[in-house]
């Protein structure tokens, strides 16, 4: 059976807020991770933010990644994936 990499990175996931949508954070082993929302009525999409975890288990949005230098919104369910793909192989800083 094929898993998609949400079911790949569901070990992963850290914590699950509702801040009025459906918020997942993830947090991999090279100390990075993503913050990542469904909106359902703002716009269509998913909106992916990377994160950098401290020692501490503590994160800030990194805006400095090959990946992007801000939020990535409006992404579908196979974009998304391939963004915490990337995200999960950036190299620990």
């Amino acid at each position: 059976m094929d898993l998609t990499y949400s079911n790949k990175f569901k070990d992963y996931i850290e914590v699950q807020n509702n801040l009025g949508y459906p918020q997942t954070i993830y947090k991999f082993p090279n100390g990075y991770g993503a913050s990542v929302i469904k909106f359902n009525y703002v716009y269509i999409g998913i909106e992916i933010a990377v994160l950098k975890f401290d020692k501490n288990g503590n994160w800030n949005i990194d805006y400095s990644t090959p990946i992007t230098n801000d939020v990535i919104g409006g992404l579908s369910e196979k974009t998304r994936d391939e963004v915490l793909q990337q995200i999960f192989d950036l190299k620990e800083k």
